[in-house]
């Protein structure tokens, strides 16, 4: 059983998937505390000038959790903001028929939540980009503890043999309580390879939300071969050994 467990993202990047095409379940940890304009509530696409951040507002107190974070009721019109965005600098990409559609029924909708909404992006992401496992919410599993423990009793529920990791973890993880539990702990560094985009002048623009994979490349098949040609993970040995190089 391998597991992965990432916070909910708006619009998410091709790394977040790439955990997810390579588990059996993606657990989304919503129970952990907000951090403002992060991906927990924007992501970037491409347009002819560069990079744009497409933003969700959000109100909330200094020690919000995630599943708590609420979306404006006076914030009416960002939806229809970020779809028009995304019609003017995609509806020429080839697959922005294919893509759209899903997206913005989603968008549509009135959202109070933003981890709901954000969940339902991801979950809509994850099966364009092919995934076929299981998504749990953290905050519906009732597991004790926190950092590194909480993440170790998520996985001893589900009973995992190994979790995929982002690289950020190598410097929080306790992984000898790992290994006491015959977990495997793998690192995830992710190499973005190109692919055709929009607007080749600006020139190929990494670490912008899988949309534009989707947009361009296609879904399911095409998405996630492409995802999943450029994944590398590393055991925390190998890890520390890059790094001392």
């Amino acid at each position: 059983m391998i597991v992965t467990i990432h916070q909910p993202s708006y619009l998410p990047w091709i790394p977040f998937l790439e955990k997810g095409l390579r588990s059996d379940v993606y657990v989304m940890l919503d129970n952990v505390q907000f951090e403002k304009n992060s991906e927990q509530n924007r992501n970037r696409i491409k347009t002819a000038q560069g990079e744009l951040w497409l933003t969700v507002p959000v109100s909330r107190d200094s020690q919000t959790l995630l599943s708590e974070v609420q979306i404006p009721p006076t914030e009416t019109n960002w939806n229809a903001k970020h779809r028009q965005s995304i019609e003017q600098n995609y509806r020429k990409a080839p697959f922005f028929q294919q893509v759209a559609g899903t997206l913005f029924s989603i968008l549509e909708r009135s959202w109070k939540s933003l981890a709901d909404l954000n969940l339902a992006v991801d979950a809509a992401f994850l099966e364009m980009a092919g995934f076929a496992g299981r998504i749990i919410r953290s905050s519906e599993m009732e597991i004790a503890g926190t950092s590194s423990e909480r993440i170790l009793n998520i996985c001893r529920v589900l009973g995992a043999n190994t979790y995929l990791s982002g690289v950020g973890g190598c410097d929080y993880l306790d992984l000898a309580a790992f290994g006491e539990s015959q977990i495997q702990v793998l690192f995830q560094q992710y190499q973005h390879g190109e692919y055709p985009q929009r607007f080749p002048k600006v020139g190929f623009l990494p670490r912008l939300s899988a949309l534009d994979l989707f947009m361009n490349v296609g879904v399911h098949d095409a998405a996630k071969n492409h995802i999943l040609a450029h994944s590398r993970w590393l055991t925390a040995a190998e890890l520390q050994k890059q790094k001392s190089q």
